[in-house]
Parts: structure tokens; C-alpha cells; sequence
């Protein structure tokens, strides 16, 4: 049975006056993945697509309202430990790309992690 609060307002524990309320931020999205483009665990992730070497797409389970959600990610390079970057490109509301480099040039990971803020539609 759903159950069902309606208030008009949520006094402080003395009882003097209104809890103030504050809007609280997670994650919209994450992922995990390894070698292969094998997802390992992931929230708000309907696939990941292997485009080429180096550059994996993310769809979203559901919609972003807007393509200016904010990108962090985090991943081990192939074979060496020098030289690796990632990027987030071609963000829309639906999904976005993530590539992956050593030493300068797109390459496969062994492990990536990925995750968006921002507001879903």
C-alpha cells in the first residue's frame, strides 16, 4: 500500500519555527566499464557502444533536460601509466561519447568510470 504525506509545514524540534529545506545533488548518471567495452556495474545506462578504438558510447535509460550536464571520469591506461587522458564529446540529451588516449593517441582502457550531473528531463 502507497502511503501518502501532505503537510503544510515541517516545523524545527523545538517546534518554533520551519525546517529550512535544501535542494540535495547526485549523480544523474555512472558507469563502469572494462577492456571490450563490457559494462561492469552502471546506473541511468540503457548500453554502451563500442564506436572504435578508444571511443565508447554512453545512451541514458532516461533523457538529460538539457546537453550542458557537467562530465567527470577516471580511467587506466592500457598498457602504460603515462600519458592517458579521457574526454566527454558530443554530449546531447540522450547520450554522449567517451574516448580514451595514451600518450596522445585514442586507445582501448582497461578500466573506465564515468559520471554526470545535471538535471534530467
Amino acid at each position: 500500500m502507497t502511503s501518502v504525506l501532505n503537510v503544510d509545514t515541517i516545523a524545527d524540534k523545538a517546534g518554533t519555527g520551519p525546517v529550512a529545506l535544501t535542494k540535495q545533488f547526485a549523480a544523474r548518471q555512472w558507469i563502469k566499464y572494462g577492456t571490450g567495452h563490457t559494462i561492469d556495474d552502471s546506473f541511468q545506462v540503457s548500453s554502451l557502444t563500442d564506436q572504435q578504438t578508444g571511443v565508447g558510447r554512453v545512451t541514458f535509460t532516461n533523457a538529460m533536460s538539457n546537453a550542458d550536464y557537467a562530465f567527470g571520469n577516471n580511467s587506466q591506461a592500457a598498457s602504460t601509466n603515462t600519458g592517458k587522458s579521457i574526454a566527454c564529446a558530443n554530449p546531447t540529451t540522450a547520450l554522449y561519447d567517451i574516448e580514451t588516449y595514451e600518450s596522445d593517441s585514442v586507445a582501448d582502457s582497461n578500466r573506465v568510470s564515468a559520471v554526470t550531473f545535471g538535471d534530467l528531463a
